[in-house]
């Protein structure tokens, strides 16, 4: 009897926990501009002159990093968020956990599916994380298929939801690497506070 009690209360806990935060995934119909580089009709003017299609082969959005002399396709970004799609593309049921440890965000198959049949650039689909519509990170859902990098915060994806059950979640760091690295995740208090009250944290293992 008092074993079944305990049980009940815990799973309502568990239940009261996670209907604390609501995690969704926005995407938008707008491409919102990169804040770091600067525009590629300022550094590629020549290249303008000579091919009037020069800017629409690389996108309008894209900017040039003169430090490192590489093309930013998809970097930092500010976002307005009544531009952002009504609907989350990837909902709060659809989000399952976040693994520190192996750099991994895992979606239910629904989620993949959603993923699977976006159809957007090749530079990435910007996309704001929000906990009760609180904005936590932004970034890019990254088809594997693109032949480009990533230059910011980094979600991959499949074309085929059944390969892929598993989605990594990295830092891009542009051509240099096109695996990224981890996400400094210290930077993202709020972030972790949802995933971890609501049970869908999984920590890094101590080594």
């Amino acid at each position: 009897m008092i074993k079944n009690i305990i049980i009940t209360i815990s799973l309502l806990l568990i239940s009261c926990s996670k209907d604390k935060h609501k995690i969704e995934i926005y995407t938008s119909p707008y491409r919102f501009n990169n804040l770091e580089g600067i525009q590629l009709s300022k550094h590629f003017e020549n290249e303008i002159k000579n091919d009037a299609d020069f800017l629409r082969k690389f996108g309008a959005n894209t900017t040039f990093d003169t430090l490192n002399n590489d093309i930013i396709f998809a970097g930092k970004f500010n976002f307005v968020s009544t531009k952002l799609n009504k609907e989350p593309t990837i909902s709060d049921n659809e989000i399952l956990m976040l693994d520190l440890d192996k750099n991994e965000i895992i979606f239910s198959e629904s989620g993949r599916k959603q993923l699977s049949k976006l159809k957007g650039s090749l530079y990435g689909i910007q996309f704001i994380m929000t906990d009760n519509k609180k904005p936590i990170m932004t970034g890019y859902l990254w088809n594997d298929f693109s032949p480009y990098w990533s230059n910011w915060n980094t979600i991959s994806y499949s074309t085929d939801f059944n390969k892929k059950k598993k989605n990594r979640i990295f830092k891009g760091i542009g051509r240099q690497d096109l695996l990224g690295q981890p996400i400094n995740f210290s930077n993202y208090t709020d972030l972790l506070i949802a995933f971890k009250e609501s049970n869908r944290l999984k920590e890094k293992a101590s080594r």
